[in-house]
């Protein structure tokens, strides 16, 4: 099919979309995990096994 300059246009900004998507998961996945290392981290330090 013929590609025109507005739907390439559309494609690359869906793409850029996903990308952003894709980067939001990941920093909350990160969030999740160090905090819940944090909170464990915590619980070590207050029985003094850290």
């Amino acid at each position: 099919p013929k590609m025109t300059l507005e739907k390439l246009l559309e494609y690359g900004n869906m793409l850029v979309q996903e990308q952003e998507n894709v980067k939001r998961v990941q920093l909350a996945d990160k969030y999740l995990s160090e905090a819940a290392l944090g909170d464990a981290n915590e619980d070590a330090i207050k029985r003094g096994t850290f």
